[in-house]
């Protein structure tokens, strides 16, 4: 890998999968208690994920809760180490908790060039059961090409989603992109 310029661990982004709460996140919450951390075991078997680098079997089963209020969440984090005109990916896997459509949830990108070409959003719409709940995953991708060293990414319940919907979300990460 390091002999393309790739590492295992980038470190653009840190914490994706809210092991550690949300450390290393800022978080401008709806109201009062709208946006908190979980854990649901099965949760990462569900996304197809197996056990994390040092997660025992866990990897997954913790995530971001946001619940939408009158107006939206946002959690939001520097991407760091990035090399001006490089492509990136960023990728999250997000559920909604009640319906049987998509959710209304989306990321933001500051000071870079989104690709279409490849971004995409993969929606179960069946849906999955966990637990005796029903969830609606989706799994969405970001290509871009960096602008500077930083970026901020900005994620948000945003647009029509009704109040009182609960979103998670985990498996955020940001990786050097090659299609060539």
């Amino acid at each position: 890998i390091k002999k393309y310029g790739y590492k295992f661990k980038p470190g653009h982004l840190l914490n994706g999968d809210f092991t550690q709460g949300t450390q290393s996140w800022e978080l401008q919450p709806a109201s009062g208690g709208s946006i908190s951390t979980g854990n649901f075991k099965g949760w990462g078997k569900m996304q197809g994920r197996g056990a994390g680098v040092g997660q025992s079997g866990k990897g997954g089963d913790n995530f971001l809760v946001m619940r939408r209020g009158g107006r939206p969440n946002k959690a939001s984090q520097t991407i760091k180490n990035l090399e001006p005109g490089k492509k990136y990916l960023l990728q999250y896997l997000v559920a909604g908790m009640s319906g049987g459509s998509a959710v209304s949830f989306g990321a933001k990108i500051d000071n870079v060039r989104i690709i279409p070409d490849g971004s995409f959003d993969y929606y179960h719409g069946k849906g999955r059961s966990v637990g005796g709940k029903k969830i609606y995953p989706s799994w969405r991708r970001i290509i871009f090409v960096a602008n500077g060293n930083t970026a901020r990414l900005t994620l948000s319940d945003n647009g029509g989603s009704p109040s009182g919907q609960e979103t998670r979300v985990n498996f955020i990460s940001c990786l050097p992109y090659y299609d060539e």
